[in-house]
């Protein structure tokens, strides 16, 4: 039997330790590494993609011209009125949306006797997750004249940034609309729309600009349509809040404040569940007049039936 020198065994056995405790399928020391947690689109420490967001407006502007190319082929298509309702920048992909508007526009000096009486009826597709279609059509009522068919209108919304990814939720809505009747004219309206949330308090603004673009009653006129909504969503189905709405026939010439429409009241909105599938949106409100051009009170109120694909 041969021995060997302490020294070889010394110098040897920590290796051979360690292949026998490799060999044995134990586990080498373990070191502290930091982990790579992977950032998807949707993680909020993502980093900002300007370049989609560049690509998203660049498809909303091709969206956009695509459909004012559809809207000049539709026939019976009549200009919009001024609606008062607040706009969400939010849309939903595969979501159908079978919506009804009303307003009552009570007389200033007689405010139990209607002015003038506006309905509209609506069906809306989300056709991608950040392009909404909704197809309008709106019924009139004014003093002296029957409850008519006024308007037919080709309504988008399209989702800028992804919702709550940014400090702000931003949309942009576009609406095209075709006289019917000779005496009016083809209308365009656009502008954005802006949302944010404090918890349970959520603010939504639009700013919206409308253009005569045809028709004998063309002008150069510029108008401004602008809401604001601050509601507190502490419980989905009654949310109280607070609406202001004004109107501008021409900016380049607004005139005196008293002349300009503004109202202010308030709202609520709630929505119920009916199953996993479909949603019940209610939205009601009163509005006060503020100036003299507001002409006096309007009730609004908006029913929407949301199914989903």
């Amino acid at each position: 039997m041969t021995v060997q020198p302490a020294a070889a065994v010394g110098r040897g056995a920590p290796h051979d330790a360690a292949a026998m405790r490799v060999g044995a399928g134990a586990q080498e020391p373990q070191t502290l590494h930091h982990r790579q947690v992977p950032r998807t689109a949707d993680s909020p420490c993502a980093p900002v993609n300007h370049w989609r967001l560049a690509r998203r407006l660049m498809n909303a502007g091709i969206a956009t011209t695509t459909l004012l190319v559809m809207a000049q082929i539709l026939a019976a298509l009549a200009p919009a009125l001024a609606e008062l309702r607040v706009r969400s920048p939010t849309v939903e992909e595969g979501e159908i949306e079978l919506e009804h508007v009303g307003a009552l526009l009570f007389d200033r000096r007689y405010p139990s006797r209607m002015r003038e009486q506006v309905y509209t009826n609506s069906i809306g597709y989300g056709l991608t997750s950040w392009w909404k279609a909704e197809l309008e059509m709106q019924l009139l009522h004014e003093p002296g004249q029957s409850l008519h068919y006024q308007a037919t209108t080709l309504e988008n919304t399209f989702q800028i940034t992804p919702r709550g990814r940014y400090y702000l939720d931003v949309g942009f809505f576009v609406e095209y609309a075709k006289a019917m009747r000779r005496e009016d004219h083809d209308t365009i309206t656009l502008g954005p729309i802006v949302q944010k949330s404090f918890g349970p308090a959520v603010l939504t603004l639009n700013t919206f600009f409308e253009r005569t673009i045809g028709g004998p009653g063309h002008t150069d006129a510029t108008a401004f349509q602008g809401a604001f909504q601050a509601v507190y969503r502490s419980d989905p189905r009654f949310a109280p809040g607070l609406e202001y709405h004004m109107e501008i026939e021409d900016l380049g010439r607004p005139g005196r404040f008293r002349d300009q429409e503004h109202r202010l009241g308030p709202v609520i909105i709630g929505r119920f569940d009916l199953g996993d599938a479909a949603t019940l949106k209610y939205e009601l409100g009163y509005l006060l007049p503020l100036t003299h051009g507001a002409h006096g009170g309007a009730l609004r109120w908006k029913l929407a039936l949301e199914l989903r694909l």
